[in-house]
């Protein structure tokens, strides 16, 4: 891009030095002697501007002898440039300056021989300084900065400025009363709509407009092209064929309304809108790309910067997390060291012995076989010892002391060493969960974020067009979704007319997903939509406990993950009463903040069951049955742990979905049973505890599910509760729940 830039911006230098030399005003032409003078400091070589300005000069001079000036600007000017280029230096920003100064005393002569008046020449040489400064402060963005920076307000004055002056030469007549002008100002005015908006166009055009209105003296050239843009603006968003006609509609209208029918006007603006729809997309949308988005550009850059930073981060940490659960996973695992034991009864009861000399067991690998023996059995005694200690040991009851004494400890220290090891499990099994959490996290974070700077800008048109005062707009892109943030006037705010014009731009539905004036200014609101079906689910309860006491042993729970998905489960805790439901509390607690903080389903029945299991000397048994559904795809994962069979209504049908496992805490590495399964909107996911199941033959419950009409998943539970307790004759024989959700379009 740099090289195409480098040979493309000489050419329309050139070229524009060459049309700004033809602009004339008050028979004096400063303009190209500004644009030339500016040059010195734009980047373009001098070899090339140079001969450019003398050339055009010569051909727009009215009296040959003023070429001595124009001559004596063109050799200052080289001269300084190559003193510059020798000492290897940038030409200061105020020496074109200095070179025009100079150089505008070649125009004497022209006023000794009275050509010029001496008031002529400072005028034109005023001029000309303070169009080089409009030219410098209009490049900065192509030298000093780059082509796609944005423009700040001097750099769009100037460029005003510089579009009139070139319109003033454009409207020298070139056949008859055919001009240039209205062709280049149809092509510009209509690249200026597409690219900028409405704001740039109309700018063009009074741009286009007062350049000719100075060089005829009649402001009909203003009225006609901005009346031109305005139609052509109210097409902006259709195809360019279509936005040309409309320029080319207007301009005809205003043509014969403000001036004298002039056809060849509308000719030269026919061929303007023909050359702007016959342009290669590519390069308009290259060329769209100058003075264009800058900031938003610099935002972008910046927040994804931040985003590869922070997960960058996160998967350092995880990879930490990670080498910590695999330190923890190898931790305790303690070995019977026999031959440590055998070694202190020998040094302890052995060479203590006064009869040591003549004993015959003295020996390492006696003392082995015996200390493992007991370790074996749990306990020593005189007939589980070796046969040369009983033929030959006279110390037998210190021997028998000592041994069971080490059994003793060695079974305390087994003991720490289970309770510490299922610790370090436990830890591990916890960092390990972390460290995936914090990997997807990270992994998702390093990847850039798309935005669509084009539509954000469309939005906000629209929405303001459409009566909603809309501050600015961000369209974030994640795959085929999308997601819009717009900061609105509250007042104003209208869910369905801000979704609709999201609608228009993407062709695919939006829904509204959360508001707030936190990062608002006072009176304004952000509200955030996203692409895709407006899918949620409402939920329904009933239960009852079977001793009355207050305390029932099932419990459930309904709860959000992330932004597009949720979890629905029951957990019934091993009995009924106090004790059952406080098991079973704990497990739906557990597996609820686990599923919210962004585990997976192996990790999370892993942890809960590893804790459940450590018991503390009670039977802390559960049964669960939970669904994770993602609301965007309706794909999920059914888990039964010990649960009844979970029911899912669809139209009159019913599916039941089951598996056996033991319930949670039952033993320290379980398998529950797992299934995906793929729903549909409207939808009845219907979950029981086993004091509901156990009511019902095989089959009613389905039957009774099916025959009810209901969409009211609270009214589907209270149903399923009753008819429960009829079949049991009015009287429970265990803690009873239902839970329902359905699946609805928001």
């Amino acid at each position: 891009m740099q090289k195409v830039k480098k040979a493309i911006f000489p050419v329309l230098a050139s070229i524009a030095v060459l049309a700004l030399s033809a602009a004339e005003v008050y028979n004096m032409r400063p303009f190209g002697t500004g644009a030339y003078l500016a040059l010195l400091v734009g980047g373009v070589p001098v070899y090339i501007t140079a001969p450019v300005y003398l050339l055009s000069q010569a051909l727009f001079v009215s009296v040959p002898s003023e070429l001595w000036g124009y001559l004596g600007i063109t050799l200052v000017g080289v001269a300084v440039k190559l003193v510059f280029m020798k000492l290897k230096k940038p030409l200061p920003q105020f020496m074109p300056a200095v070179v025009g100064a100079v150089g505008s005393c070649a125009f004497v002569y022209a006023g000794i021989t009275g050509i010029l008046t001496p008031l002529n020449i400072i005028l034109s040489a005023l001029f000309s300084l303070l169009f080089m400064l409009v030219c410098q402060i209009f490049l900065k963005p192509l030298s000093a900065r780059d082509s796609y920076a944005a423009l700040t307000e001097p750099e769009k004055l100037s460029g005003c400025v510089i579009l009139a002056a070139l319109f003033l030469a454009l409207a020298r007549p070139v056949v008859s009363t055919f001009t240039l002008a209205y062709l280049f100002a149809a092509s510009a005015t209509l690249f200026a709509v597409w690219a900028s908006g409405t704001g740039a166009g109309m700018i063009t055009a009074l741009s286009a407009g007062c350049g000719m209105a100075f060089y005829s003296f009649d402001p009909a050239p203003i009225a006609v092209l901005t009346f031109a843009a305005a139609v052509a603006a109210v097409f902006k968003d259709g195809h360019r064929f279509l936005c040309s006609a409309g320029y080319l509609l207007g301009f005809t209208i205003a043509v014969f309304l403000f001036t004298e029918s002039d056809i060849f006007a509308v000719v030269s603006a026919f061929v303007g809108c023909l050359v702007y729809a016959l342009v290669p997309a590519k390069l308009l949308k290259r060329a769209r790309l100058f003075g264009y988005g800058a900031k938003k550009a610099a935002l972008i850059a910046s927040y994804n910067r931040e985003r590869r930073t922070l997960g960058g981060e996160l998967l350092t940490t995880a990879e930490i997390f990670g080498q910590m659960s695999r330190v923890m996973m190898g931790a305790g695992g303690m070995e019977l060291d026999c031959d440590g034991y055998a070694k202190r009864l020998l040094t302890e009861v052995c060479q203590l012995c006064s009869y040591k000399a003549e004993c015959k067991c003295n020996d390492i690998e006696i003392m082995e076989r015996l200390v493992r023996r007991a370790l074996e059995d749990g306990q020593t005694s005189v007939g589980g010892m070796p046969e040369e200690v009983l033929e030959h040991c006279r110390s037998i009851g210190a021997l028998i002391g000592k041994v069971n004494a080490f059994v003793e400890k060695n079974r305390d220290d087994i003991s720490r060493d289970r309770a510490y090891t299922s610790a370090a499990r436990l830890c591990s099994s916890q960092l390990g969960g972390a460290e995936g959490v914090m990997r997807r996290l990270g992994t998702r974070l390093v990847g850039d974020a798309v935005f669509d700077t084009a539509g954000e800008d469309k939005i906000v048109e629209e929405l303001v067009y459409g009566g909603i005062s809309c501050l600015g707009a961000t369209v974030r892109q994640a795959g085929g979704d999308h997601e819009i943030s717009v900061i609105v006037r509250e007042a104003a705010f209208d869910k369905a007319k801000v979704a609709a014009v999201m609608k228009k731009r993407y062709k695919r539905p939006f829904f509204f997903v959360s508001s707030d004036t936190a990062y608002a200014p006072s009176g304004y609101v952000c509200a955030r939509f996203k692409s895709g079906a407006p899918l949620d689910v409402v939920f329904g309860a009933s239960q009852i406990g079977k001793d009355g006491s207050g305390f029932i042993g099932d419990k459930y729970s309904f709860t959000r993950i992330g932004a597009n998905g949720f979890m629905m489960a029951i957990s019934d805790g091993m009995g009924t009463g106090k004790k059952a439901s406080e098991i079973s509390e704990t497990a739906v607690s557990l597996v609820e903040n686990y599923y919210r903080a962004g585990f997976d389903s192996a990790f999370v029945l892993s942890s809960v069951n590893r804790f459940l299991s450590l018991g503390r000397g009670d039977v802390n048994f559960s049964a669960m049955d939970i669904l994770v559904l993602n609301l965007s795809t309706l794909g999920g994962d059914v888990i039964k742990i010990g649960s009844p069979p979970m029911r899912i209504k669809r139209g009159s049908g019913v599916a039941r979905i089951g598996g056996g496992s033991l319930p949670l805490g039952a033993l320290e590495e379980i398998t529950p049973y797992s299934e995906s399964v793929r729903l549909e909107e409207g939808d009845m996911i219907v979950m029981v505890s086993d004091g509901v199941e156990d009511a019902f033959d095989d089959g009613a419950l389905e039957a009774l599910i099916s025959a009810q009409s209901t969409l009211n998943p609270q009214t589907l539970s209270r149903a399923v509760l009753d008819t429960a307790l009829k079949n049991y004759g009015g009287v429970q024989r265990d803690d009873m729940t239902v839970l329902c959700g359905r699946i609805y379009r928001r």
